[in-house]
């Protein structure tokens, strides 16, 4: 009994001590749990395209975070992302009144802006991070009315309508210059505003209107074109005939020219060979003058006279001056008297008894001739008033 007494007495010891430490084990992991998800509760994610700002107890930090995984202290550590790529703001509901009262309304106006990462601190600083209600919201409102303002309904809902994407763009730009906030507006998209039906018809109404108009014109343009095109054709004809006539009169005249050229160089042709035949027979008369001058010689000369003078079918008594006759024949010139007078002298007696031609003839022929020292056969051209012809 004693020994069991002992026993329960040291059982009941080591089992509070048991108790005692894990009890106290628990507490450990309970605190280390706390305290792993205090730490990951600091962890955050930067998504892309922004940058991470930190407030601490309420106060802007003087750093910003890139994308990326970041741990801040939690509890007192506020994170905030600030998208520094283009981002587009929208509108809705803009009302726009006229200067003749209408009042037209803009369904949605599309604001594309960037915000600078080097301005993102300065910008949040001073303008929190609603900077864009600041100047995109709010400022569209004012903008529109003050443009409306000054225009009449078909400046804003027709004419103007093209350019008041740009007015629009240039005044936000302008008051964020102006405050250096680091925005860049890049695009402002309007969409048409809506007007009254009753307006609305009218505007129908004269758009049809002014559709005919332009039909009426574009029509008038097309007749004007189709004048000008026909009268340019006709100008086109006519100048085409006028080339194809003076073309053809060159032609002619060109022709006439040819054969005028033809005929120039036919006539000196021709004179040419007259001039050749000229020279040509003036050379053969100077030739064959040289050459009768170089055969036409004094002995010649006798010789072809005697052969003349004895083929004679009809002779001349001469008397015994026969032999001077024939010496004397190239410078013979004497009359037929001289001739009757010299025979008688010299022969008183021949004379007489001549045959009965030979004194017929001396007896009738009173008056003298001559025998032409010519070429050979010529006649004799009587001198006297007989006439009488005597062939040598």
């Amino acid at each position: 009994r004693h020994c069991r007494g002992i026993a329960k007495q040291l059982l009941g010891i080591r089992t509070e001590q048991s108790i005692g430490i894990m009890v106290n084990s628990g507490n450990v992991a309970v605190g280390m749990v706390c305290l792993l998800a205090f730490a990951a509760a600091g962890f955050h994610n930067v998504p892309e395209g922004h940058v991470g700002v930190y407030y601490r107890n309420g106060a802007l930090l003087n750093s910003t975070t890139l994308p990326g995984l970041h741990w801040s202290f939690p509890v007192i550590t506020r994170v905030a992302h600030v998208q520094i790529t283009l981002q587009t703001d929208e509108v809705h509901e803009i009302p726009c009144g006229t200067r003749g009262g209408t009042v037209v309304m803009f369904s949605k106006i599309e604001v594309v802006n960037q915000l600078h990462e080097d301005s993102v601190l300065s910008t949040i600083r001073r303008f929190g991070l609603e900077y864009d209600k600041t100047f995109v919201f709010d400022k569209i409102h004012h903008e529109i009315n003050q443009l409306c303002s000054q225009k009449t309904l078909r400046d804003v809902y027709i004419d103007e309508f093209d350019v008041l994407d740009d007015k629009l763009r240039d005044a936000l730009q302008l008051d964020c210059n102006k405050f250096n906030t680091g925005v860049s507006v890049v695009a402002v998209r309007a969409t048409k505003p809506r007007i009254p039906p009753q307006i609305l018809e009218n505007f129908e109404l004269m758009e049809a209107q002014r559709a005919e108009f332009l039909v009426a014109i574009e029509r008038q343009k097309v007749i004007e074109v189709d004048a000008r095109t026909a009268a340019m054709k006709a100008r086109i004809e006519a100048q085409r005939a006028a080339n194809i006539s003076a073309i053809q009169s060159q032609q002619q005249i060109d022709s006439q020219i040819a054969k005028q050229k033809i005929a120039n160089i036919e006539d000196e042709m021709q004179a040419a060979r007259k001039r050749s035949q000229a020279d040509a027979e003036a050379y053969r008369i100077a030739s064959l003058a040289k050459a009768n001058a170089n055969l036409l010689t004094r002995e010649y000369i006798e010789v072809e006279k005697a052969r003349a003078i004895s083929t004679n079918s009809k002779l001349i008594y001469f008397g015994p001056s026969i032999p001077n006759a024939l010496a004397n024949l190239a410078g013979f010139s004497s009359s037929t008297t001289e001739t009757k007078e010299h025979a008688k002298n010299k022969h008183p007696a021949s004379t007489n008894t001549c045959g009965s031609d030979t004194n017929q003839s001396s007896k009738s022929n009173e008056d003298s001739f001559e025998i032409p020292l010519g070429q050979p056969g010529s006649n004799v051209k009587p001198t006297g008033k007989s006439g009488i012809h005597q062939e040598l």
